[in-house]
């Protein structure tokens, strides 16, 4: 009510003269070091809605009075275009003076602190057009809100744009002020993040690892940047499955930041939450599980629980107790975090779509393939629009979709799938690795559940040759993969390839697993059916009549194998030309006579 009364009497001019005394007077009362300074937070947490509200007057002309570094109580300076910027345009920023564009650029620096994105980016967004307007794009100022900015795109979960701005201002930053110069290191940084965000993981860790070398070289081994920089290089190695390696560079750095910054310091529990994660990657739930539980607890004191850190140990807490067999607790902590997480971060945040898909693979090992569904059908259209198409995590969910598809017995509807994803490893991955290998497998699969067979067979026939090439010819894959083709061949009525193939697996088998091997007589069985489709009933006689005799010796006359030995043997003969095959009955002279009990 004040004000508004206020500014309802007050006219343009003296209204600009105020809006001007309060954006100096508020540069003068907040820290200017935002960023992993918890320190500073407090007085940015009080005077945060008043810098909003003197952000949001109407401004008719420019603040002025800083200097081109924007030191509190320093004496005007003659920034490039600070005194002589046009009329309003509609590009954000664009009539700020320097009073505005700091407090905008610092304002989305604590907004990003508080896990706020969604809140930081306009302004960042303001502050960055402000500083180039004001100083011109190459300003170290102006190359500092870009950074600001690309920090704030990033963690609204837009990765393209991300991506471009860091390359940016990393480009810019070392042709002004060399490769060596901390903010150009800052930058490096920001784009191996960014390169890891899209998935891009080689390059990611080469780029980390760049950064860590130049760091400890420039800063010092103990400095808060090359900790940061060992931190993110953990990071990258469990994202590459590297566990050891992270494992042994995130305990380090977790002992290095507690003697440094103390136990409750945010970049700590970074630290503590990662190493819990490579953790967890490693099969160490022991480990993992009660280091998580406490991260959880300090992050919501120190941070909040609305926090999007706090959220994401709530995740990963929830995703170990699933791979600890404790379904119910993982239920519990997905849920709340994909509500949590819908709420503050918004429903296509990367974020948010991790937890779906946590949540949907809980479902699925919980054997709920049908509340599965509609999570993995979620995080694949929106990892689809936010990550692309060819993302490994977008990958991922469609491949988990298929298979929740499989299970609910619906193959037609796991294809479409399963065929994206065949597509895709073939051109990232090529055709020879295995992640492509298995898919193929998959697809194949799946055909030959619907039915196409046809569709089934170029895929068989290539799986079979990679898998030899892979395993050898007498792997058990490679054999998997020769039984399906068979079996395709006799179904299609490829009768010659479909012997010819038969006969191979009986005899590497027979010598591999012996001849009284349960595989070997399968294929052997196999075999003779396949003799009498193809019209060879003498070659289906002489295996059906070994195959009775061998269930005779080992199982006696009432086992179920010989009986359906017999049984097929009884049928190959009635289909043969020969009305009494010889055949036929020599195998029944084998069988033990009974002595006649009855009248």
């Amino acid at each position: 009510m004040v004000c508004t009364a206020v500014r309802a009497n007050t006219g343009p001019e003296h209204a600009d003269q105020l809006t001007d005394s309060l954006r100096q007077m508020l540069h003068a009362a907040l820290p200017a070091d935002v960023a992993g300074n918890p320190a500073a937070w407090p007085a940015w947490r009080e005077l945060l809605p008043h810098t909003l509200a003197v952000l949001d007057a109407p401004d008719t002309r420019p603040d002025t009075g800083l200097t081109s570094t924007d030191a509190p109580g320093a004496r005007p300076t003659d920034i490039p275009g600070a005194t002589d910027i046009p009329g309003a345009t509609d590009t954000p920023g664009a009539t700020d003076g320097p009073h505005a564009a700091w407090l905008a650029e610092h304002a989305a620096a604590y907004l990003l602190e508080q896990g706020q994105p969604a809140q930081a980016l306009p302004l960042a967004e303001r502050a960055a057009a402000a500083r180039e307007h004001l100083a011109g794009p190459d300003h170290p100022d102006t190359l500092t809100a870009r950074e600001t900015l690309t920090r704030a795109t990033l963690a609204a979960g837009n990765i393209d744009d991300a991506g471009r701005l860091a390359t940016r201002t990393l480009t810019d930053r070392t042709r002004l002020l060399g490769p060596d110069h901390p903010d150009t290191l800052e930058s490096q940084a920001t784009l191996a993040w960014a390169y890891q965000r899209a998935g891009h993981l080689d390059h990611a860790t080469a780029l980390f690892e760049h950064t860590l070398t130049d760091r400890t070289r420039t800063l010092g081994p103990d400095h808060p940047d090359t900790l940061e920089s060992r931190h993110s290089l953990g990071r990258a190695f469990d994202a590459t499955g590297r566990g050891d390696e992270a494992a042994t560079l995130l305990r380090d750095t977790l002992t290095d930041r507690r003697r440094l910054l103390g136990d409750d310091h945010p970049a700590t529990l970074d630290t503590t939450h990662q190493l819990a994660v490579t953790y967890a990657r490693r099969g160490a739930l022991g480990d993992a599980t009660p280091l998580l539980e406490q991260t959880l607890t300090t992050r919501s004191r120190v941070l909040g629980q609305d926090h999007p850190d706090t959220l994401d140990t709530r995740h990963h807490l929830g995703t170990t107790h699933r791979r600890a067999g404790r379904l119910d607790d993982a239920t519990r902590e997905l849920d709340r975090a994909l509500s949590d997480r819908d709420r503050i971060l918004g429903p296509d945040h990367p974020d948010t779509l991790d937890t779906a898909h946590g949540l949907a693979r809980t479902h699925m090992r919980a054997g709920r393939p049908e509340q599965a569904v509609p999570l993995f059908d979620r995080a694949l259209t929106g990892r689809e629009r936010v990550l692309g198409p060819d993302h490994p995590e977008t990958t991922r969910t469609r491949l988990n979709l298929a298979d929740a598809h499989l299970r609910l017995g619906k193959p037609a509807d796991a294809v479409p799938h399963l065929e994206r994803v065949l597509d895709r490893h073939e051109r990232n991955l090529g055709p020879a690795h295995p992640n492509t290998v298995e898919a193929r497998d998959t697809l194949a699969a799946a055909y030959r559940h619907t039915g196409q067979l046809e569709a089934a067979r170029p895929q068989l026939e290539r799986l079979l040759g990679d898998r030899s090439r892979a395993h050898g010819v007498a792997d058990a894959r490679t054999l998997r993969a020769a039984d399906g083709l068979a079996d395709v061949y006799r179904s299609t009525g490829r009768l010659s390839q479909a012997v010819d193939l038969n006969e191979r697996l009986l005899a590497i088998r027979g010598q591999v697993l012996g001849p009284r091997h349960p595989d070997t007589l399968a294929t052997r069985t196999v075999l003779a059916d396949t003799y009498r489709q193809a019209d060879r009933p003498r070659d289906a006689l002489q295996l059906h009549r070994d195959a009775l005799t061998d269930a005779l010796r080992e199982h006696g006359p009432f086992h179920p194998d010989t009986i359906r030995a017999r049984r097929s043997l009884a049928e190959t003969a009635d289909h043969s030309h020969d009305d009494r095959p010889r055949s036929a009955e020599q195998p029944l002279r084998a069988e033990p006579r009974f002595p006649h009990h009855g009248p």
